[in-house]
C-alpha cells in the first residue's frame, strides 16, 4: 500500500510540474527551488481537497 501512494504522488507531481518530467526542457538549477515548486503544489493540492470537503 505504501507504494501505491508513493506512486500516486510522483504521477501527480510530473502532472503538474514541468520540471519533474523526463522530457523537457525545464529543470531545477537548486534544489531549494525543487523544495519550493513541490511546497507551492501540496498547498494548492490540499487547498483543493478543503474545499471540497467542506
Amino acid at each position: 500500500a505504501e507504494t501505491f501512494t508513493v506512486e500516486g504522488y510522483n504521477s501527480l507531481f510530473r502532472h503538474f510540474l514541468a520540471r519533474m518530467r523526463r522530457k523537457s526542457k525545464c529543470y531545477s538549477k537548486s534544489v531549494e527551488m525543487l523544495k519550493y515548486s513541490v511546497t507551492l503544489l501540496m498547498l494548492k493540492w490540499n487547498q483543493g481537497l478543503l474545499a471540497i470537503l467542506n
